[in-house]
């Protein structure tokens, strides 16, 4: 009986071992920029891939920025020339043009850009004429969490339920000037994840400038 009893505590030992080991591996941070990384799954413990996860900013004051989909750009000219506008993401990356190799007048030019098929985040516009230049930082919230049908996540969790922000591409510390004021955003966010036939599970989270913060989820099916 007692060889019994010894057995079973060995296979329990050697199964905790390789759970430690696979959250070990779960939570690799290693070779990860600062930021967020987190792993959902449901009641039942299982991975959940295919989640949704989007953001809100908030500001100094903890509350959540405007929504702003369609951010209007605005720029001037000193004469007519020809005018390239490109839309970068946080990483320097280029994700739309709005205009290529266009003829535009002198003056004040305000151009409003269709952001609703983008994700949340910070922006920069970069416009190049002949001889004139302007750039500029702004950011869209498309995604309002009391109606979220539409709007595009940043990114979605992997096989393992995995899935990952920078700090970088939430943005944290920069401030906006705009219709609604001066505003920074805090080192807070709102992590909002989605996934159809599950409830909607919206957390606030700290986000730490200088190390990988690891965050477990839940998502409860919808009733």
């Amino acid at each position: 009986m007692k060889l019994k009893s010894d057995r079973f505590v060995i296979l329990i030992s050697i199964f905790m071992f390789f759970c430690a080991c696979e959250r070990e591996k779960i939570f690799d941070s290693e070779n990860k920029n600062p930021g967020i990384l987190g792993k959902v799954t449901n009641q039942s413990q299982q991975s959940l891939p295919g989640v949704g996860a989007h953001y809100i900013f908030l500001d100094q004051n903890y509350q959540e920025f405007p929504v702003v989909r369609n951010p209007q750009l605005q720029f001037t000219l000193s004469d007519s020339q020809n005018v390239t506008l490109i839309i970068f993401n946080m990483f320097n990356v280029p994700v739309d043009t709005l205009i290529e190799s266009q003829m535009l007048p002198s003056g004040v030019h305000a151009i409003i850009f269709e952001g609703t098929g983008f994700p949340n985040g910070v922006y920069r516009f970069e416009m190049k004429g002949e001889t004139d230049f302007a750039e500029g930082d702004f950011y869209i919230l498309t995604y309002d969490m009391y109606k979220p049908n539409g709007a595009r996540s940043l990114t979605q969790t992997d096989s393992d339920g995995i899935f990952y922000l920078s700090a970088k591409s939430l943005a944290i510390g920069m401030s906006f000037t705009d219709i609604f004021g001066t505003k920074m955003i805090a080192d807070s966010v709102l992590i909002v994840l989605v996934k159809e036939n599950y409830s909607i599970l919206t957390e606030k989270i700290k986000v730490d400038t200088s190390e990988v913060s690891q965050f477990f989820f839940s998502l409860n099916p919808q009733k």
